[in-house]
């Protein structure tokens, strides 16, 4: 099986095995993305936010002008892992529904 085109292309059916094991591999990069922050701000000493999350205010938070000139330089290094990993997940998730959508012979528009 191709992964990379079975998570990043639009073409296609899956079952709805296959619409949870995406779920679950997204979930999963997401833990590593979120380890991988860790890692990078413990070896550079940066300070740590609280909390990381991938929620629609994070999303948001991104694009809001305001909220990027009050930023902290904690608040610098998950950012910038949420500006790469965002997208990408956003991606995986709209392929894998538009999959299912074709399996189930319905239009993704």
């Amino acid at each position: 099986m191709d992964y990379a085109a079975f998570l990043l292309s639009f073409d296609g059916r899956i079952n709805r095995a296959k619409l949870w094991w995406t779920g679950l591999t997204i979930v999963c990069w997401m833990l590593l993305l979120c380890a991988l922050m860790f890692a990078v701000a413990g070896a550079f000493g940066i300070a740590r936010s609280k909390s990381f999350g991938f929620g629609t205010d994070d999303i948001f938070g991104i694009l809001d002008p305001v909220s990027l000139r009050s930023l902290s330089s904690a608040d610098v290094l998950p950012l910038c892992f949420k500006a790469v990993g965002t997208p990408l997940f956003l991606w995986v998730y709209v392929a894998a529904s538009i999959k299912r959508l074709h399996d189930r012979d319905k239009s993704a528009w």
